[in-house]
């Protein structure tokens, strides 16, 4: 996969979410992107799983399953699982990325660009709706 297609699929998936989500919500990708940058993938899925409560329908829950799926964009040894609960989520992160530390840094990389254009697909939503 070259860098154009990388940063397209990070584009889309960053889209998706801000579409999914309220432009006020801009804060909880603000927090995940921090726990990404700071702590690392799993710290990242840990935290949205512990904002969305179990919940489905929480902002936080959309940016983890989006997250997801963009990961299996990525590496085909989690393409292969239907993770239904965050708790499947998290052993699927674990058991699978944490044997190959390029794959690690390569999922930290893509999941920073994609909440990225996240963030500014919020950014820009908020400018549009205010005029």
């Amino acid at each position: 996969m070259n860098m154009q297609n990388t940063d397209m699929i990070c584009a889309k998936y960053g889209s998706q979410i801000a579409v999914e989500l309220n432009k006020s919500e801009e804060s909880l990708v603000n927090k995940s992107l921090g726990v990404l940058q700071e702590d690392g993938v799993y710290a990242f899925f840990l935290f949205l799983a512990a904002q969305s409560k179990g919940n489905n329908s929480t902002p936080a829950y959309c940016i983890h399953t989006n997250i997801f799926d963009l990961l299996k964009d990525f590496f085909p040894s989690i393409k292969k699982h239907l993770a239904t609960q965050e708790e499947d989520i998290l052993s699927i992160i674990r058991d699978n990325l944490a044997e190959d530390l390029n794959d690690l840094f390569l999922s930290r990389d893509i999941i920073e660009r994609t909440m990225i254009y996240a963030r500014y697909h919020l950014k820009a939503k908020k400018a549009k709706e205010g005029q």
